[in-house]
């Protein structure tokens, strides 16, 4: 007998009406239809009553071999490539996608951040983590009801949902998903026609160097820092015509290919050593105020910042900057930078942190959001899927929330550079763009 999950396969496999109704007729030859003169791509009306219809026929046909009569009507409606196929898909995968299946995904597609920043508290149980993702799901951003809904509003067989969301985790660069659905490796030994998987998958865990990680590194990295990363890489790279997030993404898969593992924290550790500090104040932000200063305020600024330009005339006025920052304290100078564009009458020259001393409760929901989104945007901007489960938080102790609150209180001592502190620890994650919103008053324009 043909199970149901089978027969609906075979129904939604068969995209146009027409196709649709040939398919039928050959199998039931005294079905009762009449076709619209224009019948085009199948709609819900004619899904429903096919399934009907087939499944009446597939109750009344119990001693007949189904396959053989399905696979013959197939070939006679042309449908030539699905009556050679649908037969050899393994059951498993025409099942429909479970509210558990949905709930181990999440668990797997935003567990990644809930990981990385349970390790840095020293947090290895797993409950917990799943104690976690849970409270998000309730609290933040309801991301199972966001994956759910896809899944109904797909007018497919429960086999294309499942290679839809496999193809999709592989094209995302979620290497550590890939074949969660088991459609990858099917196709694959079948020679089916499928996104090639990373050929190192197995290795990568919540500790390994994504696709999206790099992008973020590559998008803080300062034009005049960019050779010297690549270079402590053992890169060699031309800026204007090389693509740099796919050198990156080589010379990552070159360390899994060779060692099985290209750890995240050793790679931002480099990337660290060429920025020197998250909140440091830039070559790009001293070139911008160079460029903007007024010739006729240049020795009251340099001033003002205690920078002796007599001593050495031929340097420029870039170089002395330079030479200031680096020799004075990194916590203070950007706001020694700041109160002296002030009070030369410079203010918004240079942006500003935010308090030290203190991280708020909103922000904390803010920074907690944009954390677990950076997990769930990729794979709903490419499915379409809809981001509007954002919700209120109604306990800040819980969930990202309540991770990212621990990680802070790790610095309550020291109120002069918590907040820096901080931030520091969510670079050191790969987490630069939180740490930039966490710490400056408009990171967008640094």
């Amino acid at each position: 007998m043909v199970s149901e999950e089978r027969l609906d396969h075979i129904i939604r496999s068969i995209s146009e009406e027409r196709d649709l109704h040939r398919f039928l007729l050959e199998l039931i030859p005294d079905r009762n239809v009449t076709l619209s003169r224009s019948a085009g791509k199948r709609g819900n009306i004619a899904t429903i009553k096919a399934k009907k219809d087939l499944e009446r026929w597939h109750g009344g046909m119990k001693t007949a071999n189904q396959n053989y009569l399905l696979s013959l009507a197939l070939e006679r409606a042309t449908c030539k490539q699905l009556a050679r196929t649908f037969f050899q898909v393994p059951e498993d995968l025409l099942k429909a996608i479970s509210p558990q299946d949905v709930e181990l995904f999440v668990y797997n597609l935003t567990g990644r951040h809930c990981t990385r920043l349970a390790k840095a508290e020293c947090i290895a149980d797993k409950n917990g983590i799943k104690a976690v993702i849970d409270d998000n799901n309730e609290d933040l951003f309801d991301t199972r009801r966001m994956i759910s809904a896809r899944l109904a509003g797909d007018e497919c067989s429960n086999y294309e949902k499942r290679c839809r969301l496999d193809d999709a985790i592989i094209e995302i660069g979620r290497h550590d998903m890939t074949d969660f659905f088991k459609t990858t490796s099917y196709r694959v030994e079948t020679g089916n026609e499928v996104v090639g998987p990373h050929p190192d998958a197995k290795a990568f865990n919540s500790s390994s160097v994504f696709d999206d990680d790099l992008a973020v590194l590559l998008k803080h990295l300062p034009s005049d820092a960019l050779h010297l990363f690549f270079e402590k890489l053992g890169i060699t790279v031309d800026e204007e015509s090389d693509d740099l997030e796919k050198r990156l993404r080589d010379w990552r898969d070159k360390q899994m290919s060779d060692t099985k593992a290209c750890v995240l924290q050793d790679l931002v550790s480099i990337y660290q050593d060429v920025l020197n500090d998250i909140i440091k104040v830039t070559d790009g932000e001293l070139k911008n105020l160079v460029e903007n200063i007024p010739s006729e305020l240049v020795q009251d600024l340099t001033s003002r910042l205690g920078i002796d330009t007599t001593n050495e005339r031929n340097k420029s006025l870039l170089q002395y900057l330079k030479g200031w920052r680096d020799n004075h304290e990194i916590g203070t100078c950007r706001e020694a930078l700041r109160k002296a564009l002030h009070e030369s009458g410079l203010s918004g020259c240079i942006v500003g942190r935010l308090p030290p001393h203190h991280v708020y409760q909103a922000e904390m929901v803010r920074l907690a959001y944009n954390i677990l989104y950076k997990d769930v945007e990729p794979l709903a901007t490419l499915l379409g899927m809809d981001t509007s489960r954002r919700k209120e938080v109604q306990k800040a102790d819980k969930g990202t929330v309540g991770l990212l609150i621990d990680l802070l209180n790790q610095y309550k001592d020291d109120e002069v550079y918590r907040r820096h502190d901080f931030c520091v620890a969510l670079g050191n994650l790969g987490y630069r763009d939180a740490a930039q919103l966490t710490f400056f008053v408009f990171p967008n324009l640094l």
